[in-house]
């Protein structure tokens, strides 16, 4: 009878999306949904985003475009909207 101490046990279940290959080139449309399924907390979008050393590059790319998009709203917005605001105070 074997010890307890060598047995190696049962390995963990990987579901395949997680082992999958990450895409070549440029995959702005993939790290998109990647990111959009980790807002809704997909367990495996986190694991496969953890495992990927292009992930931390185009979330930044990602945020950057955010910002840059919201700067411009504010930037581009109608005067009348913010005299309409500076009215109320």
């Amino acid at each position: 009878m074997a010890s307890p101490t060598n047995c190696a046990g049962v390995a963990p279940a990987v579901a395949p999306e997680e082992t999958a290959p990450v895409p070549e080139g440029f995959a702005a449309l993939y790290y998109c949904r990647l990111a959009f399924k980790i807002a809704c907390w997909d367990e495996v979008s986190i694991r496969r985003a953890a495992k990927d050393s292009q992930a931390g590059v185009y979330g930044a790319l990602l945020w950057a475009a955010a910002v840059t998009v919201i700067f411009l709203a504010g930037l581009f917005a109608p005067c009348s909207a913010r005299e309409e605001l500076s009215l109320r105070r």
